[in-house]
Parts: structure tokens; C-alpha cells; sequence
């Protein structure tokens, strides 16, 4: 469904959980900031989103009734309600079988892993800001005592330029790149 493929796209340019994204709402987004109320850890957690998160959102906000960005299009109650975050895991399965069956298996869980991953190796982010990204308490409790910079300036670039990444290497149509033959020039841009 839209909604779940639109979701993926969310939780591979936010890093955040499959829970969060699914219960994202409209009130949660100020320009280009989505507060997210209420986390894992019991705090509330500051995404600061890419042009390419906010394009995602734009086009799923245009199919929805109320304040979920992921509209459940079967919802139980009778009431508006967010897709069930097993919506999210099942998209995903299928996409795997259908269109990247020669890939080794991953789960919704690995693409925040991947985000991650490619924060440290590709944007050469620092550990403590992508456990802020990713909202993980410090383990060393001296840390989590006394180092309180949420560092939001660098999380914010970091998003930015990662969601820049993923819209320049992955999510561009190929069909615009046809006249260089089946050979497509990724641009590496660490900011």
C-alpha cells in the first residue's frame, strides 16, 4: 500500500522506529521539524527533516483525512487510525521477494541500522550525534549525567545531508540517467 511504501521511505531518511513513523501525525510536524512526543526511552524526541522526508510527507498528507500521516485504510474502530506498524514489516517482505530476491534478507530494523551506518562511514558523523539521531540514551551514566548538548545544529545537517545522499544515489529514477548507458555517476558530497 501507499501508505507503507511511503513509510519506508520515512524510516530510511529519519533512522527512527517503525512505530514512530507509523504514528506520525500532522500536528507533530512544525516546518521542518517533527516532535515526536513520546519515545522508546520515554522522552520526547527532534527529527529535523530533508527535503526528501518532507516530499514523502507532503505526498501521503494529501491522501488522508485526519491528523495520521499513515492512514490506515482498514481501520477497526470505525475511527481514523494509523497503519499497524506489522503493515510496515509486510511491505517490506514483499518488496524483498519481489523486486531484490538475490539480496541477502533485512528487516525494518536494519534500515535504521543502515541509517546509522552510513551517518558514521559516508557522512563521517560523530558517535554521540547519531545516538542523538537515533534517541539512545548514553550508557556511560556519567555522560548522560552531565552531558546535556542535544547538539541539534549537527543533527540537523546531518538529516539534511543524508536525506541530500539518499535522494541523489537512491531514490532518483534511473530513466533520467539513460543516456549514460546502464552506468550512473554517484556524486560522494560530505558536508
Amino acid at each position: 500500500s501507499l501508505p507503507a511504501a511511503n513509510a519506508i521511505k520515512l524510516l530510511i531518511l529519519t533512522g527512527c522506529r517503525r512505530s514512530e513513523v507509523a504514528n506520525m501525525r500532522l500536528s507533530q510536524i512544525k516546518d521542518d521539524v517533527w516532535t515526536i512526543p513520546e519515545t522508546k526511552n520515554g522522552k520526547s524526541h527532534s527529527v529535523f527533516l530533508s527535503k526528501k522526508a518532507m516530499s514523502v510527507i507532503a505526498e501521503q498528507s494529501s491522501y488522508v483525512s485526519g491528523d495520521f500521516i499513515f492512514e490506515s485504510d482498514r481501520p477497526k474502530s470505525g475511527e481514523i487510525e494509523p497503519i499497524l506498524v506489522d503493515s510496515i514489516t509486510r511491505a517490506l517482505r514483499r518488496l524483498i521477494a519481489r523486486s531484490l530476491p538475490d539480496m541477502e534478507p533485512f528487516t525494518v530494523h536494519d534500515l535504521r541500522r543502515s541509517a546509522a551506518t552510513n551517518w558514521a562511514e559516508r557522512l563521517d558523523a560523530e558517535e554521540r550525534v547519531i545516538e542523538l539521531c537515533l534517541n539512545h540514551l548514553p550508557l556511560n551514566k556519567l555522560v548522560r549525567t552531565y552531558h546535556r548538548s542535544r547538539h541539534d545544529d549537527k543533527k540537523k545537517i546531518l538529516w539534511k545531508t543524508w536525506g541530500d545522499l539518499v535522494e541523489l544515489e537512491i531514490a532518483n529514477d534511473p530513466q533520467e540517467h539513460r543516456e549514460m548507458g546502464n552506468v550512473v555517476e554517484l556524486i560522494r558530497r560530505v558536508k
